[in-house]
């Protein structure tokens, strides 16, 4: 049975896989807030966007 080379290039480049990527952040972000409160955990979750964002973690809890 032959192949096309769009076949071949895309079994050539399997090695990365965005399944198990997502996997491996999920179980990290799951162990880095597994024992945080509620409070703590909307810290770290505006900590981690504005890291993303570039810009500084708002320290100030606004009740919304």
């Amino acid at each position: 049975m032959e192949t096309n080379n769009t076949e071949t290039f895309a079994m050539e480049a399997a090695p990365f896989s965005a399944v198990q990527m997502m996997r491996d952040i999920r179980d990290q972000i799951s162990l880095e807030t597994a024992d945080m409160t509620f409070l703590q955990l909307k810290e770290y979750m505006q900590k981690k966007l504005h890291e993303q964002e570039g810009n500084e973690p708002d320290t100030t809890t606004s009740r919304a």
